[in-house]
C-alpha cells in the first residue's frame, strides 16, 4: 500500500490483530473522505472551548478525536473546520454531534461524527485535552494512530502505513 492508496479494509487484511475497530456509528461529512495520523484527544462536556483551544494550535497532520457523552449540542461545525484547516489538522473525529453539514461537505477536511444536531454547545466550562477516552470497547490515547475512511475507523499503537 502506498500512502495515498490505502483503505481501512486493506489495513485490516494486511495487519490482523494489530488494531481496534471503532463502532460503525461514524459517518463522513467533510469533502475529504479518509485520514490517518497520530491522535490527539479531547474529552468534552457540552462545551467546545477546549476543542477551540486545541484547534488553534499547529496540528502537523494529527487527527483530533473528540468525545462528548451529551449529544444535545453540536461541538464542531464550519467555523471550527476552518480553524482546523488553517492550523493543518489532518482530520476531526467526533463521538458526539456536529452541525453545518452542507458547508462541511464543501470544505477540504476529513470529518467523521456519530451524530448531527443543529444547536451549538453552551460555553459553561469543562473538558480536557490529552485525556484517555473510551469509545465502546476501544481505548484511545494521545499519540496512538488512527485510520478512517468510509469502510470504518481503526486505531493502533503501531504505525500501520
Amino acid at each position: 500500500m502506498t500512502n495515498n492508496s490505502w483503505s481501512v479494509a486493506d489495513i485490516c487484511d494486511e495487519f490482523p490483530s494489530s488494531y481496534s475497530v471503532l463502532p460503525q456509528i461514524f459517518r463522513p461529512y467533510g469533502n475529504i473522505k479518509k485520514c490517518h495520523g497520530k491522535i490527539e484527544t479531547v474529552l468534552l462536556e457540552a462545551d467546545n472551548r477546549k476543542l477551540i483551544e486545541l484547534l488553534g494550535n499547529e496540528g502537523n497532520g494529527r487527527i483530533v478525536v473528540v468525545q462528548c457523552p451529551q449529544q444535545e449540542s453540536a461541538l464542531f461545525g464550519d467555523q471550527l473546520a476552518k480553524l482546523a484547516i488553517d492550523h493543518h489538522w489532518g482530520g476531526v473525529i467526533v463521538h458526539g454531534a456536529i452541525r453545518d453539514i452542507g458547508q462541511l461537505r464543501e470544505m477540504p477536511i476529513c470529518v467523521f461524527a456519530s451524530a448531527i444536531y443543529p444547536v451549538r454547545g453552551q460555553q459553561n466550562g469543562g473538558g480536557e485535552i490529552g485525556a484517555m477516552i473510551k469509545i465502546a470497547d476501544t481505548v484511545i490515547r494521545p499519540n496512538d494512530n488512527i485510520y478512517a475512511d468510509e469502510d470504518g475507523i481503526i486505531t493502533s499503537t503501531k504505525e500501520l502505513l
